[in-house]
């Protein structure tokens, strides 16, 4: 699984730990509250400018997302972490 595939998850697990709905983060970010369901689905891609306003409207940054998207605990939330990859020797 990629990083990329876990972006939904991420962002999802990001504003649950904030105690956020959807249309909370919808308000917030200027969208509509199915477009957040899509993201946190992974139905549509989330624009880059689109994350940087999710994010903002969470009180997080980009760092955050990383550690959540490498399965490192954020903001006291665990996060699942990826596989070991296989090393070939």
């Amino acid at each position: 699984m990629t990083m990329m595939s876990r972006l939904p998850e991420a962002l999802k697990r990001l504003r649950k730990s904030r105690g956020l709905k959807q249309s909370e983060v919808a308000a917030a970010t200027g969208r509509e509250a199915q477009t957040v369901s899509n993201w946190e689905t992974g139905r549509t891609d989330i624009p880059a400018q689109a994350l940087g306003a999710y994010l903002d409207s969470l009180g997080y940054g980009l760092l955050d997302l990383d550690d959540a998207l490498q399965g490192l605990e954020v903001a006291g939330i665990e996060t699942p972490r990826p596989p070991p990859s296989e090393s070939r020797a």
